[in-house]
């Protein structure tokens, strides 16, 4: 198989790292942004961030908000569809993202969304302060 043409380097300047910000703010992920055009590899966005700690700060703060930006915006896009097994399977894919990339927050969101029966049971153990069978000996 034939690789993929390259994409020609691109500087990390401080103009393009505030645009990758921005773009992180509005709910983008790396992977898009750089495949945007004029942007530069993910592999060359990281290596700067890496490289910098108060950049690295300000990106992982920038990602936290974009998430947030994503995860309102997959639940307008779903009731917005017109198709709703299409807008089902993308708030789906959305959700699955965004555990993924933070699952402290959004993994227990999953859970509630899902039915996840272990947290179902975990919610039914707690409905009744007698024990078994206390009920029915009266």
């Amino acid at each position: 198989m034939a690789r993929a043409p390259s994409k020609p380097p691109v500087p990390v300047t401080p103009a393009i790292i505030d645009r990758v910000e921005q773009l992180l703010l509005e709910g983008h992920n790396l992977t898009e942004i750089s495949a945007m055009p004029g942007m530069p590899r993910r592999s060359s966005i990281s290596y700067r961030v890496d490289s910098d700690p108060t950049l690295s700060a300000r990106i992982a703060r920038a990602r936290e908000i974009g998430w947030d930006v994503r995860a309102e915006k997959a639940v307008m896009d779903a009731k917005a569809a017109t198709d709703p097994q299409k807008g089902k399977l993308a708030f789906d894919a959305d959700r699955w993202l965004l555990s993924k990339m933070n699952s402290a927050k959004y993994q227990r969101a999953e859970r509630w969304a899902t039915g996840d029966q272990r947290h179902r049971a975990r919610i039914e153990i707690g409905k009744s302060d007698q024990p078994r069978g206390a009920a029915q000996r009266g």
